[in-house]
């Protein structure tokens, strides 16, 4: 290697490791707390129920004292998926976008996730365009519209509309740019057909709803049908290089910074529930995408609140219910290592249950006229709806009135 090359691969180095911080890339994979200067959390590298695992942010370092590893957010990432200095460097500079020359260019797999990005932004605009001119999309419209979702609010969410035809989106992008199927295949854009050979639209006749990562990179499509005969009501991109539904919220990139200021989070269950809240400005608030909350989903949003203050506002029927109880059980066990949840509100918490010992704060938000988010805010107001938030029963209060009433 030349020297002025090793030179420039340093640079390339020196820049990602002034980058990273360690809170932030443990965070991604482990549930921290903080407490004094340290986080502290479970060990990743090895079994244990009680925290161990500490990270100081003003060293940029972490260390486990249950086992002895110890190190840097490099060293974390190396250990953790068991990869080379090499391999965690150069997927680190993919990450933040800087040219390692030692590596040459980026991987295959990061050219083809660049790829699905362009290839789903092109689609997101023709959707869109479709959506707002296209005399074809006059009942999308009018749906929209008795949800009170005007011009405004669909170019704040990037909505659209596809065609009822089985090639409109094919058409598109093969015409104008070339584009090959087999590109469009791993976009999740199109299907085999179940007839005959070729591919068809995946999404056909539905309204289009692009799902963003955390930076705001197009990565799916959630589709509402428009017809009573189709199957499923909403239809969603199938997992892809850059989708993966267990790891992704909706409206997240919208809702990450208002979590933070304001400590807590709001999970629904449906799109237009979030829309609504957001467009009337109760922005910390996202949704799971056609899935169960995971444990993924509460490691990404516990990176945003610090007391992991989590309000579930699903639908009242037996189906949101149901999804309710599993994802409060969800919660207890993935934050269960760092202490209790919270049982108490602080006019009635004894000394020893305080907001520093609890792991997490689990609040219950029920509509009391069996209205979805969306139709609550749309006829009762946002006010309304916010003093329902503000009135959240803790999850064993929650509990206690369902077996009362």
């Amino acid at each position: 290697m030349s020297q002025n090359l090793q030179s420039k691969t340093q640079d390339v180095i020196f820049e990602i490791k002034n980058r990273l911080d360690i809170v932030d890339t443990v965070s991604e994979h482990v549930v921290l707390k903080k407490s004094g200067r340290n986080y502290w959390g479970l060990c990743p590298f090895h079994k244990e129920k009680t925290p161990s695992f500490s990270v100081n942010h003003d060293k940029n370092i972490f260390k486990c004292f249950g086992c002895g590893v110890g190190g840097d957010s490099i060293s974390f990432l190396m250990k953790l998926n068991n990869s080379t200095f090499h391999e965690t460097i150069a997927d680190l500079a993919q990450k933040f976008g800087l040219e390692l020359p030692t590596f040459g260019q980026s991987s295959e797999k990061a050219e083809l996730r660049e790829k699905i990005y362009d290839i789903n932004d092109k689609s997101v605009e023709y959707y869109t365009k479709l959506l707002l001119e296209a005399p074809e999309a006059f009942a999308a419209r009018e749906y929209l519209a008795k949800r009170d979702i005007d011009a405004d609010v669909i170019k704040k969410f990037n909505l659209g509309f596809s065609l009822k035809q089985a090639d409109g989106l094919i058409n598109y992008l093969v015409g104008n740019f070339k584009s090959d199927f087999d590109l469009l295949d791993k976009a999740g854009l199109i299907s085999k057909r179940t007839t005959g050979n070729g591919y068809c639209d995946r999404f056909r006749n539905r309204i289009m709803i692009p799902i963003r990562d955390e930076k705001g990179n197009f990565i799916a499509f959630g589709a509402r049908a428009l017809e009573d005969s189709q199957n499923p009501k909403y239809l969603n991109s199938p997992d892809t290089l850059t989708f993966n539904k267990s790891r992704s919220l909706f409206a997240l990139n919208l809702a990450k910074e208002s979590i933070r200021n304001l400590d807590k989070v709001i999970i629904m269950e449906g799109y237009f529930d979030v829309i609504s809240a957001h467009t009337h400005g109760l922005t910390n608030v996202v949704a799971t995408l056609g899935t169960a909350l995971t444990e993924q989903h509460l490691k990404i949003l516990a990176r945003y609140t610090d007391s992991r203050r989590i309000y579930l506002a699903f639908d009242v029927d037996e189906a949101g219910v149901n999804a309710t109880s599993r994802g409060a059980e969800l919660i207890k066990s993935v934050f269960d290592g760092l202490g209790d949840i919270k049982q108490f509100d602080e006019n009635f918490a004894s000394l020893s249950d305080t907001n520093n010992r609890s792991s997490c704060e689990i609040r219950v938000v029920t509509i009391p006229t069996g209205k979805d988010p969306d139709e609550f805010i749309r006829t009762d107001g946002i006010d309304t709806y916010k003093n329902l938030i503000n009135k959240a029963p803790l999850l064993i209060d929650y509990q206690i009135n369902r077996i009362i009433n």
